[in-house]
This record gives C-alpha cells, sequence and structure tokens, in this order.
C-alpha cells in the first residue's frame, strides 16, 4: 500500500489542476493525458525533494518493494524531440505556456519546480515512451475464439519497462498491478509468458499481436 499511498499524496497536489489542464489541453488542440502526466512528474519532482516524504523515499530502497522510477530516470529517456511533427510541437507548448502562467498565477506549490523548457522535453518522452494499461478479455462465440477485447484505462511512463524491445513474438508480457481495496492501478509487473532462454533478450510487443498481418 506504500505505492498507493504516495501516489495519492501527489494526486492530492495537483488534483487541482487536472481540470484546468483538460480545458487547456482542448483549447490547444493538445493530448490532455500529456499534461495530465507532466503536472504528476512534476509532482514526483516536488516531493522527492521535500523532507516531508523522506521516510516514504526511504521504503523504496527496500528489495520487497516495486521498482520505483525517479523524475531523474524520466529525464534520461530519450525524447525525439528534434523529429516531433511542428504543429505537434506548437499546440504542445502552448499548451505548456498556458498551463505554467496558470500554475504561477494560483501560487501553486508546483510552480517552484515546474520548468517550460523542460516540459516540452519531457512531453515528447511521454508521447514516445508512454505505455497504456488496459484490460484484456477474449472475445468467445459459441465458445469460439473470436480475438481480444481491449479497454484502455490509463496511460503511464515506466522508464525501465520502456527498455524492453518490440518482438512480434514476445517473451514477456506487461499488466497493471491494484493496491489491496482500490480500483486504481499504482504500478505494472512484467511476467514472462513464453519459455525463454537463458541469456535471450526480453522483449514485449509494442502492437496487439492478436491482428492480422494486413494491419
Amino acid at each position: 500500500m506504500q505505492c498507493y499511498n504516495k501516489d495519492k499524496t501527489c494526486h492530492s497536489q495537483i488534483c487541482s489542476l487536472i481540470c484546468e489542464a483538460r480545458n487547456i489541453a482542448s483549447k490547444h488542440d493538445a493530448d490532455a493525458k500529456i499534461l495530465e502526466l507532466l503536472l504528476k512528474i512534476f509532482s514526483k519532482k516536488y516531493f522527492q525533494g521535500s523532507t516531508e516524504n523522506a521516510e516514504d523515499e526511504s521504503a523504496v530502497k527496500n528489495d520487497s518493494y516495486p521498482l520505483e522510477s525517479t523524475f531523474e530516470d524520466i529525464v534520461k529517456m530519450i525524447d525525439h524531440l528534434e523529429f516531433s511533427d511542428e504543429n505537434w510541437t506548437a499546440s504542445v507548448q502552448g499548451a505548456i505556456d498556458e498551463l505554467l502562467c496558470h500554475i504561477k498565477a494560483s501560487k501553486h506549490p508546483l510552480g517552484s519546480v515546474f520548468d517550460r523548457d523542460l516540459a516540452l522535453r519531457i512531453a515528447a518522452k511521454i508521447n514516445a515512451n508512454s505505455h497504456a494499461i488496459n484490460t484484456r478479455k477474449a472475445n468467445l462465440s459459441d465458445g469460439r475464439f473470436c480475438g481480444i477485447d481491449e479497454k484502455d484505462i490509463g496511460v503511464g511512463m515506466f522508464p525501465n519497462l520502456a527498455l524492453l524491445n518490440h518482438s512480434c513474438s514476445p517473451n514477456v508480457l506487461y499488466y497493471g498491478v491494484q493496491p489491496a481495496s482500490s480500483s486504481m492501478y499504482a504500478s505494472v509487473r512484467v511476467k514472462v509468458c513464453r519459455p525463454a532462454k537463458k541469456g535471450e533478450e526480453l522483449c514485449i510487443s509494442y502492437i496487439d499481436v492478436y491482428q492480422s498481418r494486413k494491419k
């Protein structure tokens, strides 16, 4: 529950900004999820530098605790910003600028760590390296398998997961993990889905492996 409780702390800080971020994203034709993740990521930076959470931060060093990524881990990820579409960059930059103005005007604590230029870089990292968390259910008709019904329930940045390359025949898969007595997915877990030889590269699939080859 420690991971979930820490997530609640971050969420309580940015909750008042999320609705405004969604409105700003709509106005600039930007993806609202990018702005929401930016708020969450900079909130992580804020609390990593806060002494009030020093006890919580020490908990992540326990070997039995899920491997938690830091703000620095996200910053180190590749962003491919120079290859981004100009219209995408302009819309996201405009949304970031307005969001930052709102943060400063409201004297929100996040204003002390939210950096304009770094935010655009991180937005590009989100665009290139975020992972969706979804539920999958077999679609059966008269007992026959007819495909997979998939529903996205969230998106997040997982720097360690992003290190895994793609394969159309993956040997591992990832899925969201729900803490006890919660409907939220606070972390992801990677699991071997077929026998893997010693020294074999672990790969996930970046696409739906059930779709036809024509797609």
